[in-house]
């Protein structure tokens, strides 16, 4: 199943194919819509996870509603949105979460500085282009950041306003309004 990365000698190595979350053991057997309703809601969790590096209630929420509309127990919709998750990612909602935590162990400072230059852009999303309202733009900017260092949003927000706030002695919420 696994295929070799061909590279080519004019472009970049191609990337190996997506994980395929209907193979997964659960959703082989599902039907479409089921399949459908289950994948949107690990979807839902992955988000979450890279929002703010937890899971556990809503899981633990959407399981139970889940397993009310297919009339099963909730203990099996987690598994089957657990299977559908892993599958479709590559890793475990705790492998996830615990990716996330690791890189933000290994902040350093350079990525401090740049922290405090993602902060400085919030100004630019402002006033150019879109402009956009400090809300929006500091999410944006938080969001991009965090993708970049493989942490969560919550945790490069945090990481911007720190650290401006250690440059500029202000803080950078008083700052954007």
């Amino acid at each position: 199943m696994n295929q070799a990365i061909q590279t080519s000698k004019t472009t970049k190595p191609q990337q190996a194919p997506a994980p395929n979350s209907r193979e997964s053991f659960y959703a082989r057997v599902m039907g479409d819509a089921l399949y459908f309703e289950y994948k949107s809601v690990a979807r839902i969790f992955e988000r979450e996870i890279l929002y703010s590096g937890k899971f556990k209630d809503k899981l633990g929420n959407y399981a139970y509603a889940l397993a009310r509309s297919q009339k099963c127990d909730a203990a099996k919709a987690e598994t089957i949105l657990r299977d559908i998750f892993k599958a479709s990612t590559g890793q475990s909602m705790n492998q996830m979460r615990e990716s996330l935590a690791a890189n933000l162990e290994s902040i350093n400072d350079d990525h401090r500085q740049q922290a405090y230059q993602s902060a400085c852009d919030i100004g630019d999303l402002m006033e150019k282009g879109n402009k956009l309202c400090f809300n929006r733009a500091f999410a944006a900017q938080a969001q991009q950041f965090a993708r970049e260092l493989g942490i969560t949003d919550i945790a490069a927000k945090r990481i911007m306003s720190d650290e401006f706030n250690k440059v500029e002695g202000s803080k950078l919420y008083d700052w954007g309004k």
